[in-house]
């Protein structure tokens, strides 16, 4: 199956979420294009007006075809209600098919109140390097430069409402570019793990393998054996757990359900369990699977970083490997097989103290604290805080973060009393 988990990777980063956006586009924080359009009511735009008595402008590039697109345009509504005093919005298809009429019928139906036409003859396009993902987003603050770019679907309103407050407000001196999107207000901890999986944690669950070949020989000597993931769940409800590493940023995971709805990692974030945790429906008696996946969000990588499988029952394996034999030439088993912890030799606990926009915070002071005593440590130039203190129940807190910074001096975490690893987010002020 390793074939078509490539193409499918590929077709949901294209379908799902866009294509993959690189980090560092090389216009940001420079001039953006004076721009101009009609709008589909016969109305005029131009950039440089906008900015006479806007502080930024919010362009959002589509397609009427794209699902996507369509999915975070009422984020895009709830917003322009929002920030429309203050911030120019205007929707620009990119599809040379999409007439005019077509494109006033989009805003009609999606319930658009912000100026939307064609982008075609704006310059957009030749100017960001050509066209990319469906749909893309640019934000242009009050000096006439680019801040900010994605082009991938955001995935719901709140991360887009903290992206757009970045560039509002008498604050707001200079240009400053955004390279991710920011995280939720406020002091938080975030679970790592020391190896990345999902897993169903059901305890009637049963993890499956399957084990998969081409019947050409030719493709078999090339390709081998490849092997995939799954889980028969016979509840009504699989609980899924997502654990990720240090190297994993939350802001950009995406996860994916069945019904190809998208989410952030932070609306999973269950914090009495400090843990991601996702429950999927299933529906009993039906010979079905379900797919789930996690991306992330602004890798040029176009394959899924994990994913698994759901099944209600051996039936449902069975439909399914039939299928896919027959639609794709292969031989496929299964076999179930046992659920293996991660191996770690951590010793200490360590958390890795960072900003809203995932830069390090150093010299950050936690303290953490037993019913007899507490211990002080410094995060290191890597914003790094590592206790090396007997295995406990520690409870954390923040004391201390430098200049410039801010904290919630009610945050409080247990450590639980077993070695582990966090994120802990404070706000760059």
């Amino acid at each position: 199956m390793k074939k078509i988990l490539v193409i499918l990777a590929i077709v949901l980063m294209i379908s799902i979420l866009g294509t993959a956006a690189a980090v560092d586009w090389p216009f940001l924080g420079k001039p953006f294009v004076d721009f101009s359009f009609t709008d589909t009511d016969g109305n005029e735009f131009s950039l440089s007006e906008a900015l006479k008595d806007h502080e930024a402008v919010f362009i959002n590039l589509w397609t009427s075809w794209c699902g996507p697109c369509k999915r975070e345009f009422p984020y895009i509504n709830l917003a322009y209600k929002e920030f429309g005093d203050k911030i120019a919005f205007v929707g620009l298809t990119v599809e040379p098919e999409d007439t005019m009429e077509k494109v006033a019928w989009v805003k009609t139906t999606q319930g658009m109140e912000y100026q939307v036409g064609q982008e075609e003859g704006t310059g957009i396009l030749e100017y960001i390097g050509g066209r990319q993902g469906n749909p893309t987003t640019i934000i242009v603050d009050r000096f006439g430069n680019a801040v900010f770019m994605q082009d991938y679907a955001f995935r719901n309103g709140p991360e887009l409402f903290r992206l757009l407050k970045l560039f509002t407000g008498d604050e707001y001196t200079e240009t400053k570019v955004c390279n991710r999107l920011p995280t939720p207000d406020g002091t938080q901890a975030l679970p790592v793990s020391s190896v990345r999986r999902m897993f169903v944690e059901n305890e009637d669950a049963r993890k499956i393998i399957f084990t998969s070949r081409d019947r050409d020989p030719e493709l078999y000597a090339e390709y081998g054996e490849w092997q995939d993931v799954g889980y028969v769940v016979p509840g009504d409800t699989a609980r899924i757990i997502i654990e990720l590493t240090a190297e994993d940023d939350p802001s950009r995971i995406v996860f994916i359900n069945d019904s190809i709805r998208f989410f952030d990692m932070f609306s999973l974030l269950d914090k009495e369990r400090n843990a991601y945790v996702y429950e999927q429906d299933i529906v009993n008696g039906l010979n079905d699977y379900y797919y789930i996946s996690l991306f992330n969000g602004l890798s040029t990588n176009e394959e899924a970083l994990e994913e698994l499988q759901i099944f209600p029952n051996k039936e449902a394996i069975q439909e399914w490997i039939d299928y896919m034999q027959e639609e794709n030439d292969y031989i496929m088993t299964w076999e179930y097989a046992d659920e293996e912890e991660p191996e770690t030799e951590q010793e200490s606990y360590i958390l890795h103290v960072m900003d809203q926009y995932g830069e390090a915070v150093p010299g950050t002071a936690v303290n953490f604290c037993t019913d007899l005593a507490c211990t002080m440590v410094i995060a290191d130039e890597n914003g790094t805080v590592t206790f090396n203190g007997e295995p406990a129940d520690y409870h954390v807190q923040v004391l201390k973060v430098p200049e410039g910074y801010s904290y919630d001096p009610e945050f409080e975490m247990q450590t639980g009393d077993e070695f582990g690893e966090w994120f802990v987010i404070v706000k760059r002020n």
